[in-house]
This record gives structure tokens, sequence and C-alpha cells, in this order.
């Protein structure tokens, strides 16, 4: 896929919150008040095996990512 034809966003989709009745209601999950939030593109990264591992180990090092909660 070239440049010039991917999205400007993606859905990362880890953490959804909605309310039930509102679910149970319109059987979708996008409520009135749909609000995305937006992250920095290192903070969706997914750890999914070893070299994950060393590319996150990496990140924190350089200080690319910040865990402040530690």
């Amino acid at each position: 896929m070239s440049k010039q034809s991917k999205p400007v966003h993606y859905v990362h989709g880890n953490l959804r919150i909605f309310r039930g009745r509102s679910f149970l209601r319109h059987n979708s999950i996008f409520g009135r008040r749909s609000i995305p939030i937006e992250i920095p593109q290192w903070y969706g990264f997914d750890l999914d095996g070893p070299d994950d591992m060393r590319i996150a180990r990496l990140l924190l090092k350089e200080s690319v990512v910040r865990l402040n909660h530690l």
C-alpha cells in the first residue's frame, strides 16, 4: 500500500467503554456521543513476541515511551 492511500487514524481497539442499556437498545457499542481518543503511535505498540519485547525495551530506554504510573 502506498503512503498516499494509508489512513490518518487507525482503530486501536484495546479498550471500549459503553453503556449496556445503549448497546441493548441500538445493538451497537457506538452511541450518540462516541468519542475517539488519539494516542501516540508507540503507545499502541503490540507486544506479540520476543522481538517485540526487545523493541519495547529500546523504546523505554530511549524515553520514546514513558510509563509514568510505575
